[in-house]
């Protein structure tokens, strides 16, 4: 094999590709779950952003309104949580698994009924121009590196910005405090249901906006459940994470790197089942998971109701 074909920029460049849809998503369960609303549902949430995205860029022409229409559409998805979760008290295990099923059924109904496809071909959706910062793109070698699509820019700026809010600023002190503390958040004259409704719309519109990415850059093209389990990855990246962007970033580049290498590895024609390769980044991420389970900590209120004591 030769590895200098595997592993140069092209596979860097690939690997921060293939990472983003799962950083924004893992950005938005982690700003939900810092409140204290567990978001199961990452995963029917990215389908209704995939789905929306591509409806409304078709539709309009414009890769930009797909956006919009994405993070909208996960809003409401987040809407639908925080109104089960926060105000019903149900189980918010059970209402992400119904959001999942839900979008599921839902997102390919609407497309087999609205796009139908004609001798097999996809509608293909408008494409985005790439961004490149000047300089760096010139530079041998690892200059592709530096030219990405607008959405890859725009996940590492949030990974700063919500390091920033969370750790340094009072919103973001308010943030975590209701996630380990609602009673004492209460206390202290902060309003619990508003913040957990805010952050579980805030991380919903990052998961829609995470899946967007799915059907405008890496596909050009809506496939019903072409998530593939995308949503659950990124779960699994919060945890690695700790609930850190920072950190968080950190394995959602090792899923990226694994799904870009069983790519570069399939090129090779190698006596390799297909299959197994495919398996590849879903292996290497249950690996690392286990090896971090119970030696990581979750909000103290992660996932638990709050009830608002009468005076």
């Amino acid at each position: 094999m030769n590895f200098g074909t595997v592993f140069n920029a092209g596979l860097l460049a690939a690997t921060i590709s293939l990472m983003t849809p799962i950083l924004l998503t893992a950005l938005g369960a982690l700003s939900s779950e810092r409140a204290g609303v567990l978001n199961i549902g990452t995963e029917g949430m990215m389908l209704n952003g995939a789905f929306s995205a591509m409806a409304v860029a078709v539709t309009t022409h414009n890769p930009w309104a797909g956006i919009l229409a994405a993070l909208v559409v996960g809003g409401l998805s987040g809407l639908i949580l925080a109104l089960w979760t926060v105000t019903f008290l149900a189980n918010q295990v059970v209402v992400g698994i119904v959001i999942n099923l839900t979008a599921s059924g839902l997102t390919s109904f609407l497309y087999q009924a609205y796009y139908p496809q004609t001798g097999g071909t996809l509608i293909r959706t408008p494409a985005f121009g790439n961004w490149s910062i000047p300089l760096l793109d010139r530079l041998p070698a690892v200059g592709p590196v530096f030219v990405q699509n607008p959405l890859v820019f725009m996940a590492f700026a949030l990974v700063l910005v919500l390091t920033y809010v969370l750790f340094h600023t009072s919103p973001g002190l308010v943030i975590r405090a209701v996630g380990e503390s609602a009673r004492t958040a209460d206390t202290a004259g902060i309003n619990v249901y508003l913040v957990r409704y805010t952050m579980a719309c805030f991380g919903g519109a990052l998961a829609g906006l995470g899946g967007s990415y799915l059907s405008l850059v890496e596909a050009h093209a809506f496939q019903p459940d072409m998530t593939d389990g995308r949503g659950y990855i990124a779960l699994a990246v919060v945890m690695l994470g700790k609930w850190h962007p920072v950190k968080a970033l950190a394995g959602a580049v090792l899923f990226g790197a694994a799904d870009a290498l069983q790519f570069r590895v399939q090129g090779l024609s190698l006596p390799i089942p297909p299959l197994s390769l495919t398996l590849l980044p879903y292996v290497v991420t249950l690996l690392v998971l286990i090896g971090v389970v119970g030696k990581v900590v979750a909000p103290a209120e992660d996932g638990q109701a709050y009830v608002k004591e009468e005076a």
